[in-house]
């Protein structure tokens, strides 16, 4: 069996150490700007400090579960006046006429 990362007798901390670089650069992957896979790692911590269930310890998964964690929390704050990427989509001053020609042209020639 391949080591997915739990070590035993470690501390969960001490667990998901190891993987915080590899996590930022996902993250930064995710977002396009580093300051921004920061704030995703640091919430997504934040929430495990809270509930620490959802990294299934027992199964040894870590690293995986990190992963898919980071991941299912990316997609869950979608859309937030911070991230550029989606921009003119979320942005709610822009009237609905603005994001559709907006779209129009990311969707039709790449550009924005």
């Amino acid at each position: 069996m391949p080591d997915l990362g739990q070590k035993p007798g470690n501390s969960i901390a001490a667990n998901i150490a190891p993987h915080l670089p590899f996590l930022r650069r996902y993250a930064r992957a995710l977002t396009g700007v580093q300051q921004s896979g920061d704030d995703l790692v640091r919430a997504m911590l934040e929430r495990l400090l809270v509930d620490a269930s959802v990294l299934d310890v027992a199964s040894g998964a870590i690293k995986v579960a990190l992963y898919r964690e980071l991941h299912h929390w990316h997609h869950a704050h979608l859309g937030t006046p911070r991230d550029e990427e989606f921009w003119p989509f979320t942005d709610p001053a822009n009237g609905r006429w603005k994001r559709r020609l907006a779209a129009f042209f990311e969707l039709g020639f790449g550009i924005l």
